[in-house]
């Protein structure tokens, strides 16, 4: 149950396992496929988001470990309940902290795991020939998405493809001090390949989803965070980086662990909830191998 003290701070008290929402995902309770797990609100219900509700996802806050506790909810859980030929993905880690125990997953990546600033931009650039690729193949055919053509095409499925750009606000920093408060984005070519995907990939079955553990005005102009559709709001350390992220304060209020405030049309209204828990001990034993 949520709990709030004499400052109006917003909490909950205790941490929700991750195998809470599995199970009813493996039960068939919820729906598994291309599913993202959200967390769990003062009612206790379980909360997800398919990925073409998301359509893409900025999850930020302060230097807590919630966000890095959230990339391994939604890569372990993609990963758990997606088979190979469905969905891939694509791992930017520029700290090369993140993703070190997903090294063996070749099956599910399209690229190595990129971690150079070089390797993440011609990565970017691949993505976007990929949705114009896609466009094409849409249009040829007179279909509006990819989940009618591969309804239409059970033998030549296009899979979806997840791009999880962790710390993308180093991403920023590595690219000569890409974004600049009071002049925009100096690198245009890193800003324009980020934004053509934010924008071009709705219905191709492409999403991004950017992660910052160190949110701020500097790392998310107010362009970049219009142009995403589902903002995911951790604790921040102060009032103007929860702005950043959700156009308004709140954020800094939250004191739980994985403590989020979500941000997302497809709710018609913010939702406070706690995001679940993932022991990082359990990454090798629930990963699939190669």
């Amino acid at each position: 149950m949520p709990n709030k003290d004499e400052n109006k701070k917003i909490g909950f008290e205790s941490s929700v396992p991750i195998e809470k929402i599995w199970s009813k995902f493996e039960n068939g309770t919820l729906d598994s496929k291309f599913c993202i797990p959200l967390g769990e609100n003062d009612k206790g219900e379980d909360i997800t988001i398919s990925l073409d509700s998301a359509s893409h996802i900025l999850a930020a806050g302060g230097p807590f470990p919630d966000v890095t506790n959230y990339k391994h909810v939604v890569l372990s859980t993609l990963l758990r309940f997606n088979k190979p030929d469905d969905l891939k993905l694509i791992l930017i880690d520029l700290m090369e902290i993140y993703f070190n125990d997903y090294n063996d997953i070749d099956n599910r990546l399209i690229f190595p795991i990129a971690s150079e600033y070089d390797e993440t931009m011609n990565i970017l650039e691949w993505v976007n020939r990929e949705i114009s690729r896609r466009q094409d193949i849409l249009k040829k055919n007179n279909i509006r998405n990819i989940e009618t053509y591969n309804n239409n095409n059970l033998d030549n499925i296009i899979p979806k493809i997840v791009i999880l750009f962790s710390d993308s606000d180093c991403f920023v920093d590595y690219s000569g001090k890409a974004w600049d408060y009071e002049k925009g984005w100096i690198d245009q070519k890193a800003w324009k390949l980020v934004m053509d995907i934010l924008m071009k990939s709705k219905n191709v079955g492409i999403h991004l989803i950017m992660t910052m553990e160190n949110a701020s005005k500097k790392t998310i102009p107010s362009s970049l965070r219009e142009n995403i559709a589902t903002k995911i709001a951790f604790r921040t350390q102060k009032e103007e980086d929860s702005c950043a992220i959700l156009g308004h304060a709140d954020a800094e209020k939250l004191t739980g662990l994985n403590d989020m405030i979500v941000k997302c049309d497809y709710f018609g209204e913010e939702l406070k909830m706690q995001g679940y828990y993932f022991d990082e001990e359990n990454i090798k034993k629930l990963v699939p191998k190669n």
